[in-house]
């Protein structure tokens, strides 16, 4: 399943298109433009770009030790070392650790 909305879907959160910058947020996060003075472009907040890819809403996971909550990103496989998920905390920080100290939240 892919990260991003397909025609009719209405996204949860908005990423960037630009690829050195990949900003993701909300509408409420965007900044604002005026065009014309009738109306106003909604832009990134980083780098100004105004057009963005449209998220579904991501899987969430809960750290057993920790009971730290976030979004899921993505796995890793390192070498010689069990299976490893990246998972975006709500504080915006970013946490790994080993998948066996995962659990996936009920929605």
């Amino acid at each position: 399943m892919s990260k991003y909305t397909t025609n009719g879907e209405t996204p949860k959160k908005y990423e960037c298109t630009k690829r050195k910058c990949k900003w993701q947020g909300t509408d409420n996060a965007k900044s604002q433009r005026k065009m014309d003075g009738f109306y106003q472009l909604l832009t990134c907040p980083n780098c100004g770009n105004d057009e963005f890819y449209g998220l579904r809403e991501g899987l969430r996971f809960t750290h057993i030790e920790t009971g730290n909550t976030g979004e899921f990103i993505k796995t890793y496989r390192p070498t010689g070392k069990p299976l490893t998920m990246q998972i975006r905390l709500d504080d915006g920080s970013i946490y790994f650790a080993p998948k066996v100290e995962f659990k996936q939240c009920r929605s």
